[in-house]
Formats: C-alpha cells, structure tokens, sequence
C-alpha cells in the first residue's frame, strides 16, 4: 500500500488537533510532516486566506489537497482554481463532512429510491466551532445526495446563530435548519417521511469514532443500518488516497463546492429572498 506524506497546513487549533488524531488512525496510508514540499495538504475552509493557501499548493505542484470544513469563497474563483489545478495534476479534493460518512453513502442509494414517494424532508444541524455558512454547505452536501435538483430556496431567518431555510423537489418540502448549540456538538440530524416509509438519521461531524444512527421505518417494524465506528473526516482521508492511487473518482470537487456555495449565499443575509438552485 501507498503511504503519502501529508502537511496539515491550518492554524485552526481544533481542526488541527481532530486532524492530527485521524490521521494517527491511518498511518499505513498518510505519514505526517512538516516538509513544505509533502505529497498531500490539507487546508481548513474555515481559514479566511484558504483560497490563497489552495493556490500556493496548486503552484508548487503539490499532488494531492484535501479542504476541511469548507468556509466561505468566491464561487467564480474556486472554479478557475479547479481549472489550475486540473493542468497542474494536483488532485483537488472537499471534505464535506456528514456527506463523506461511509455508513451514510452505502445506504444512500436506498434513501434515494424513496425518495419520490416522500413528502417532507426535514434536516436540523447544531453547530459552535464552525460559521453557519459552512454548517449549512455541509448540510446541503447531504440533502442534495438525495434530492439533486432542488427548486430555489427561501430563506425564513438567518443570524450568526441560527438559519431556517425551505424548499421543494417535485413533492418533497425540504426544510434545512442550523442552530448555534454549544452542548449538542456538530451533529445533523434529517428525517423524510413519506406515505409508507420513513427514514431517520443522525450523523456526528467531528467525534472520532461515532457510529451514525440510521433507521428506516416501515410496514414491518423498524430497520436500523449497521453501525460503522468512524469519523467521516476518516473516510474523507481515504477517499483521497483511493483517488491518489487508483483513480477512483472524488465525491465532491472545488466545482461541487462552488455550486454550494452558490446557495448558500442565500443565509449571508437577514432578508427574505429566493436562490436559484
């Protein structure tokens, strides 16, 4: 197996501590170092100067980068960067937190299929170390696993502590909430509900080892999915190394990001107003 030298290029304390003890996790694949010239970076969104730190390893011709926690950027930049990075060969790649858990993605396909026959989908993340821009572009990643083409969305409140935002997808009503909560953690939690079945969800973001909680209710009773004990930064990681070795492709690139990021938009103002999808 490959093992890639890995710099942690963040100045984020907590991020960099998280990141330092997953890594630890998978020392037969990454090996970290304070070289300035290491395989892989990784950079933390939640920087203000990522983008710049994302261009610097683009430049320098750094093979593999992984953003963590993405935060707030120039969509149209981000675009011309993913461009860049394509002629350069650096293999750009977004953690995207609860949508990059392992458990999440093997049932994924499941919830997709029932999708159509449902009604509602109601998602709630409780976020303190983060913005809310990068809480609801993590939720968002989540939701749009399930419902790709959501029709513009409707802003209802937003505050440096709390969103509440709504939508539709056909016969889905979509309701996306962030709330500022110190005690609960980083945590999602989504239900959908429709005539005949019903799933409910619950994915932590930054604990090391937590399983996500995911059930379907039917006719028959309730289905709780096998539980997988690790951190979706963790799978993150490993994606990236399969992509590094193998060509399996990235789940979510800059251009992902920047259509997100698009949408998110929407929550960096207090008024009402509709964001095209």
């Amino acid at each position: 197996m490959t093992t890639f030298t890995v710099r942690l290029d963040m100045e984020d304390a907590p991020t960099f501590a998280l990141l330092r003890a997953i890594l630890a996790s998978v020392p037969a694949r990454f090996r970290s170092t304070t070289d300035q010239r290491p395989d892989v970076v990784v950079l933390a969104g939640v920087q203000p100067d990522w983008t710049r730190r994302l261009d610097a390893a683009i430049a320098a011709g750094i093979r593999g980068v992984l953003v963590v926690r993405p935060g707030w950027g120039n969509s149209t930049e981000l675009r011309d960067l993913a461009r860049r990075a394509a002629r350069e060969a650096t293999l750009v790649g977004v953690d995207i937190g609860f949508a990059a858990d392992r458990a999440w993605n093997t049932v994924l396909p499941q919830i997709t299929a029932d999708a159509p026959t449902a009604t509602l989908l109601d998602s709630l993340v409780t976020f303190d170390g983060v913005l809310p821009e990068t809480a609801f572009v993590e939720q968002l990643a989540v939701i749009r696993g399930i419902l790709p083409a959501l029709e513009p969305l409707e802003v209802a409140q937003r505050s440096d502590d709390q969103y509440v935002v709504s939508g539709r997808c056909e016969n889905v009503a979509v309701s996306l909430t962030g709330l500022r909560s110190p005690l609960s953690g980083y945590e999602l939690s989504l239900n959908m509900v429709g005539s005949q079945q019903r799933w409910r969800v619950r994915i932590g973001g930054d604990e090391l080892a937590r399983p996500s909680e995911i059930t379907r209710f039917d006719s028959t009773g309730a289905h709780a999915q096998p539980m997988l004990y690790e951190s979706p930064h963790r799978a993150a990681l490993l994606e990236l190394h399969a992509a590094l070795t193998d060509g399996t492709p990235l789940a979510h690139t800059l251009a992902d990001l920047a259509d997100s990021l698009d949408m998110a938009a929407a929550i960096s103002t207090l008024r009402k107003e509709r964001v095209p999808s």
